[in-house]
């Protein structure tokens, strides 16, 4: 699921979205895509795939291989 939080930028403020996701074990887990912009259609409330490796949290990301 998708979100948007405010985050200080060099030129003032910036949506960034947050994706929320539960993982295999059952822990909720948040991350912030390194690619940003209008075209990966991350808008609030949508609901994406994301690519896991599981023992590694931190390097989940969206999924932008045509699946929704």
């Amino acid at each position: 699921m998708v979100d948007n939080t405010q985050v200080a930028d060099d030129d003032g403020h910036i949506w960034v979205p947050v994706i929320a996701f539960l993982n295999q074990h059952g822990y909720r887990v948040e991350f912030s895509p390194r690619m940003r912009g209008s075209g990966l259609g991350l808008e609030t409330g949508r609901e994406v795939s994301v690519v896991d490796e599981g023992r590694r949290p931190q390097a989940a990301r969206v999924c932008t291989c045509g699946g929704t």
